[in-house]
């Protein structure tokens, strides 16, 4: 699976692997205390909007990227060495989260 759905309370999320950072990423669809994603509702193909900006206030952690068509395009102020690059998401294995 390339996309994992949590639900907590009013809370609900997608986490993703990002290759670029080695981590798991989150986008919220319902947050009432900060910013939610609109989603395609697709999980093979997954669309999220806006952008998704991690550490944005550090340059050395910055990852920026958008979620289009089952791919991560990321923008080229990155950290990482995929800075750019459009590359497919990755499943979701057990040893990453």
């Amino acid at each position: 699976m390339i996309l994992e759905k949590i639900e907590s309370g009013p809370f609900v999320w997608y986490q993703f692997w990002c290759p670029g950072c080695e981590r798991l990423h989150p986008l919220y669809t319902q947050n009432p205390k900060g910013p939610e994603w609109k989603f395609n509702g697709d999980m093979e193909k997954p669309t999220f909007s806006p952008s998704l900006l991690c550490s944005g206030s550090e340059p050395s952690r910055r990852c920026h990227l958008f979620v289009r068509n089952g791919q991560i395009e990321f923008c080229g102020d990155c950290h990482h060495s995929l800075a750019g690059k459009i590359v497919p998401m990755e499943d979701i294995e057990e040893e990453k989260t």
